[in-house]
C-alpha cells in the first residue's frame, strides 16, 4: 500500500448526464476514504460556477481531473492509475500540464 503524507486536492469536473463522470467520482471518493490526505472537490460542469471554472481552466471535455492545480487529466482512470498520477505530483516526478 502506498503511504501518503501531503494533502492532495482532486478537482473533478463532471456532468450528471455523463456516466463516465459518475464512475470517476466513485473512484475519487473511494481513494479519499482510503487516504485521508486526499480531498475531493466536485465541480458540476452544468452549474454557473462549473462553467466559469471550466472556462478558466480550459476544460472542454467531461470528466476532467485537476490534481493540486498542477496536472490536468482528461477522461477516466482506474483507481491504480489515478493513485500513480497523484504520487507523481506528490514526488515532483511529473511534468506539469
Amino acid at each position: 500500500m502506498v503511504t501518503m503524507k501531503k494533502e492532495v486536492l482532486l478537482e473533478i469536473f463532471y456532468s450528471m448526464s455523463n456516466i463516465e463522470s459518475q464512475y470517476l467520482l466513485n473512484i475519487a471518493w473511494r481513494l479519499a476514504d482510503k487516504h485521508p490526505e486526499i480531498k475531493v472537490r466536485e465541480i458540476n460542469y452544468d452549474s454557473v460556477e462549473g462553467k466559469e471554472l471550466s472556462f478558466k481552466n480550459k476544460i472542454y471535455v467531461i470528466p476532467t481531473i485537476i490534481i493540486n492545480k498542477k496536472k490536468k487529466i482528461i477522461g477516466v482512470l482506474n483507481e491504480e492509475e489515478l493513485l500513480k498520477e497523484i504520487n507523481k505530483i506528490k514526488t515532483g516526478k511529473n511534468k506539469v500540464n
